[in-house]
């Protein structure tokens, strides 16, 4: 039978009192050291010594050493077995593990809160009509992990960076933002082995955790929900840059061996993750089907609707209504939703002033590229030929 030892109970009344909050192997043997006589030499090593990884023991005595390992690996067994809502996992750190407090699964009680104070300010900021904003919480809240999908200037980018403010409004959750971009690897993501110069110059490899690691290393400190937005997602090799995260993506309760150092891994319970994609990017037909069925995917179209709203309530001087007819018409000859031409170009205060510079270095570039082999189907769009359109803000069935 699995004794308990004596600071067990002085652990786990900490963690239950600081739910989020993880213990790792130095405050742990920093609790056991107490029943030994070093006590004091031990404990001011701990406290002085500034290293990177900042669960090492640091003791001099090789076998005190092992018996403080000893109770460390029987502390966790004691964890494991007398608290079931404590879930205990090996750190891709040297040295290093931590215990997790399992949230309630029927319900995200600070989601809900947020919900409540926070939803007209996300409508407001968006523009996005109620039932599909909450449509999209909802998914997040459910897989916490979507991907927001459109053509350019659908507002993709700026619809995350909202979702991610949501759901961390007013906690000590952290909002972190990486491009993916097609030299992205693995050991950028996840981890790897990185050179490391010494004081005198000399390089040695060490291993060392990935974007994603590191995030959520962070992530374990934090007390409520923490968001990773991983922009342009679909623009690297996913397979091979996600790894194990693939399987992690669809089981979040469950651990897996790291492929590089063979510690065990899981995603914190309060990490959430929104991809952008864009589907003009021909390196969308590089996310597969396991992906897909991942992630909730978010479709955002050109919304006119909202670009009529922003200018009014911006007070811009700007009436879209005849730009919003020639879109619709670009649009229709384009006939393809992932090449459509979103409205974030448009949103701008001083669009009187910018809109031929818009059109001529942004928009008409962009049709060239899409009709380089048919070039006369645009000619209807140049610049000189739809300006008197938007200016007049006449339709284009009245040209």
């Amino acid at each position: 039978m699995i004794q308990t030892p004596p600071f067990y109970q002085q652990v786990i009344n900490f963690l239950k009192e600081n739910p989020g909050h993880y213990f790792g192997t130095k405050e742990i043997a920093a609790a056991i050291i107490k029943q030994y006589p070093e006590y004091h030499e031990v404990k001011r090593k701990i406290q002085n010594e500034e290293r990177e990884s900042s669960g090492k023991l640091l003791f001099s005595d090789q076998g005190f050493q092992q018996q403080v390992a000893s109770k460390v690996s029987r502390f966790k067994k004691t964890i494991q077995k007398k608290e079931p809502n404590i879930r205990v996992f090996d750190s891709y750190r040297p040295h290093q593990f931590w215990y997790e407090i399992e949230p309630p699964k029927s319900s995200n009680p600070v989601i809900e809160e947020i919900d409540s104070k926070k939803i007209d300010f996300l409508l407001k900021e968006t523009m996005l009509d109620e039932q599909r904003l909450r449509l999209i919480i909802s998914a997040i809240n459910r897989k916490r992990q979507i991907i927001l999908t459109g053509p350019p200037g659908t507002g993709k980018t700026h619809l995350a960076q909202n979702l991610a403010n949501y759901l961390t409004s007013e906690t000590d959750g952290l909002i972190e933002t990486i491009q993916l971009h097609p030299a992205y690897t693995y050991e950028d993501f996840m981890q790897g082995l990185r050179p490391i110069a010494d004081k005198n110059g000399q390089l040695t490899y060490k291993m060392m955790p990935g974007r994603f690691l590191d995030f959520c290393d962070r992530a374990r400190q934090c007390h409520s929900n923490s968001v990773l937005i991983i922009d342009e997602i679909n623009r690297a090799n996913l397979s091979a840059v996600f790894g194990e995260l693939l399987y992690l993506l669809e089981y979040r309760d469950r651990t897996i061996k790291l492929a590089t150092s063979k510690a065990s891994f899981s995603i914190p319970s309060n990490v959430y993750i929104i991809g952008t994609m864009n589907t003009a990017d021909r390196s969308i037909a590089l996310v597969d089907h396991a992906l897909r069925r991942r992630f909730a995917f978010i479709e955002l179209a050109p919304d006119y609707s909202i670009l009529k709203q922003w200018h009014e309530r911006e007070q811009t001087g700007f009436n879209p209504d005849g730009l919003i007819a020639i879109l619709e018409q670009i649009n229709t000859t384009i006939n393809d939703k992932n090449y459509a031409i979103g409205i974030s170009f448009f949103l701008t205060d001083n669009l009187n002033e910018t809109i031929a510079d818009i059109w001529q270095l942004e928009i008409y570039p962009y049709l060239e590229e899409l009709f380089y082999s048919n070039l006369e189907q645009i000619e209807a769009f140049q610049w000189d030929t739809i300006k008197e359109r938007i200016q007049r803000d006449r339709p284009v069935s009245d040209a």
